[in-house]
């Protein structure tokens, strides 16, 4: 099938079914670099056929999506729209959406004061009903039943940044640690864009994973035992853990020898990736949200980070019960 295809021979519907059962069996073993294999004979991938052939042998392989925003409106004023004048419309969207949550995560008493729109830019009616109601999600924040999936609804598409933003500003870490509000909250977004739509490993699974270390934190012996060091590792943790994650397990990137795998020698790869991308994002500027951390307080943080997000390699499960 893949000589034929590769040939620019268009697969029938019945051959693609018959592929996608042969994706599913256990015992597949892909042959060896095969994105090269496919991408070296471009005649395959001028129709959507052979396009979504490809994503389904890559299905990481897809853009890393960015920054979600607000509606867009409907469909055909988009298509009346140049790329440039959709990228334009697309950011002026996101940062209006950003200094909206910017300001529920920070000062949510303002967020949710009335105002007139005029020109000097008072809160309008929709504004403080958006704020409202993400403030509503956010209140059950302490509930073992809190719903990850309305979050990212109310929010745009921004969970993890909302969340993890209100509970460092609730629990008074950003100060603890002289971590400036603003680069906080630019590092969160910066790490909630590297999440891709997985099915299960996306922002909404990573909000959810962020409030279940908040309540095991926070309650029962958690705040005995946890102190600052402990909850912003805790919570870093999860924020990251799943960050830029490939949609497939670890022994699938080891057979298909994933250059993920190759590079950490089969040995946690997704964990390991995780971990250095998202370090790599936060030593940078101007994402370097511990720039004001001692080097002592932060290779600490740093230590406790990597064990627990290596820790959420299954293969580690039972040794370390």
């Amino acid at each position: 099938l893949l000589d034929a295809f590769m040939a620019g021979k268009a697969p029938s519907e019945g051959e693609i079914r018959e592929l996608k059962q042969a994706l599913t069996t256990s015992n597949l073993r892909a042959p060896n670099r095969l994105e090269e294999m496919l991408l070296s004979n471009k005649k395959g991938f001028e129709g959507e056929v052979g396009l979504s052939l490809f994503e389904m042998l890559n299905p990481w392989r897809g853009k890393v999506p960015g920054s979600l925003g607000t509606p867009r409106g409907d469909s055909s004023s988009m298509k009346k729209m140049s790329r440039n004048s959709t990228m334009e419309l697309d950011i002026v969207n996101d940062n209006m959406l950003h200094t909206d949550l910017f300001e529920v995560c920070f000062d949510p008493a303002a967020a949710t004061v009335a105002g007139t729109e005029d020109e000097q830019g008072k809160k309008s009616a929709s504004k403080v009903a958006f704020a409202t109601a993400v403030l509503e999600v956010l209140e059950t924040v302490d509930d073992w039943f809190f719903d990850a999936f309305e979050l990212e609804r109310v929010t745009g598409g921004h969970p993890v940044t909302t969340l993890s933003a209100y509970l460092f500003k609730r629990l008074n870490l950003l100060e603890t640690f002289k971590i400036p509000e603003r680069q906080f909250f630019d590092f969160l977004l910066k790490i909630e864009s590297g999440y891709p739509n997985n099915a299960y490993h996306n922002r909404v699974h990573c909000a959810n994973v962020v409030q279940s270390m908040y309540i095991l934190l926070t309650r029962g012996f958690g705040p005995k035992l946890a102190g600052d060091k402990t909850m912003v590792s805790g919570l870093l943790a999860a924020i990251i853990h799943d960050y830029e994650h490939k949609g497939v397990n670890n022994d699938f990137l080891i057979r298909f020898q994933d250059e993920t795998a190759l590079k950490y020698n089969d040995r946690s790869p997704q964990e390991n990736h995780h971990i250095a991308a998202a370090f790599e994002v936060m030593l940078t500027k101007p994402f370097d949200i511990f720039s004001n951390t001692s080097v002592e307080v932060f290779t600490e943080i740093r230590k406790a980070i990597i064990d627990m997000v290596l820790a959420t390699d299954m293969k580690s499960h039972f040794s370390i019960l």
